[in-house]
């Protein structure tokens, strides 16, 4: 009997260890201190996304007859959140859009460093409507191919980086 007795003392022992190590296990990788996700939306080291990242927003559309067009700030951030394509239906010929002037951006990039990426597409089907891309005051256009005509059926990319004077610099390519 007293040999029962020694080997279910031990047993309790063991499970009671056992258990002890599962809870502080458990809580170690619980804890919000240096380990799991942010505690906020915001978030301020270099963080590493395992398995990519996803981002996107609105589309945006508008279209015009006229022989010039202006996007409005509402064509970058809608009440949806930062517009990530826009599609812009020109109906005539030779049509030269612009960007909006920084000044009408108060809330778009607020903080120097800020970024956005858009894609601004043609999206006529008439066979040949290209329009040109101008860039409004405060913006600074910097970009990889000598023409700034979008296409028919073809989108340029505008990579918006706000600058400490709080101009926006706008890097363009197209082909896409």
């Amino acid at each position: 009997m007293r040999k029962f007795a020694n080997i279910l003392t031990v047993l309790i022992v063991l499970v009671l260890l056992g258990s002890g190590g599962v809870y502080l296990y458990q809580k170690a990788h619980t804890s919000s201190e240096g380990t799991g996700g942010p505690s906020g939306q915001d978030v301020y080291v270099p963080t590493l996304y395992h398995g990519g990242v996803v981002t996107g927003g609105p589309v945006s559309s508008t279209s015009t007859n006229a022989t010039s067009a202006t996007f409005l700030a509402s064509n970058l951030l809608n009440n949806q959140g930062y517009v990530s394509k826009i599609s812009f239906t020109p109906n005539v010929s030779g049509i030269t859009a612009t960007l909006p002037a920084t000044s009408t951006l108060k809330n778009y990039l607020p903080l120097a460093g800020d970024h956005s990426t858009v894609l601004l597409c043609n999206a006529t089907t008439t066979a040949t409507m290209p329009f040109t891309l101008a860039v409004g005051t405060g913006m600074n256009l910097f970009q990889a191919t000598a023409t700034m005509a979008v296409n028919t059926g073809h989108c340029a990319k505008l990579d918006f980086w706000r600058a400490t004077n709080r101009d926006i610099d706008v890097y363009y390519d197209l082909g896409y």
